[in-house]
């Protein structure tokens, strides 16, 4: 956590729940990277590489590539589970430009969707078997080019505690 601490000063870590707050130097083993600008809206393949080694993917994000189905589709071919939980404000926009892709998402019955009833301050957080991979907004509310991913045991258990929270505040997306 130390070495990130530029990291963590500069980006908004609101998203974090206050009970869960102090335990922060829980996300150890931690690797800063650098997307290009032409990278940063485009889907990381070293995430695409992990997703499909896990058995659950959970992902708690504000935004969703355009390709999301394709994505979520070849993400479950290898019987990874994957929750997705999105604020209801997202919701609506994917049913408004992506309907038919979200109702198909919504029928396959190892992609769990939850809506969040509140804005999620982040760009997006993902949890694998083994690692937490955060893409944080800056401490201005902007997105940026600039992801964290990191490993070990407390982090994993504080990113499924995380997680949890939310998804406890949601409700399943069961249809349109």
């Amino acid at each position: 956590m130390e070495k990130n601490n530029d990291y963590w000063r500069s980006h908004k870590l609101d998203f974090i729940p206050s009970k869960l707050s102090g335990r922060i130097s829980d996300f150890e083993n931690c690797t800063q990277t650098k997307l290009s600008k032409s990278q940063t809206f485009d889907q990381d393949e070293y995430f695409l590489d992990e997703a499909k080694k896990t058995k659950d993917l959970l992902i708690l994000t504000n935004f969703l590539s355009p390709d999301f189905k394709s994505i979520l589709t070849e993400i479950i071919k290898d019987d990874t589970h994957v929750s997705l939980i999105v604020s209801e404000k997202l919701y609506e926009k994917m049913i408004q430009e992506y309907y038919l892709d979200l109702a198909d998402i919504i029928e396959i019955k190892r992609i769990q969707v939850y809506l969040y009833p509140d804005e999620i301050e982040l760009g997006s957080f993902v949890l694998t078997d083994e690692k937490v991979m955060f893409w944080l907004l800056t401490q201005n509310g902007d997105y940026d080019n600039e992801t964290m991913i990191c490993s070990g045991d407390s982090a994993i258990q504080l990113g499924k505690e995380i997680f949890d929270y939310y998804k406890e505040k949601s409700k399943q997306a069961t249809d349109i």
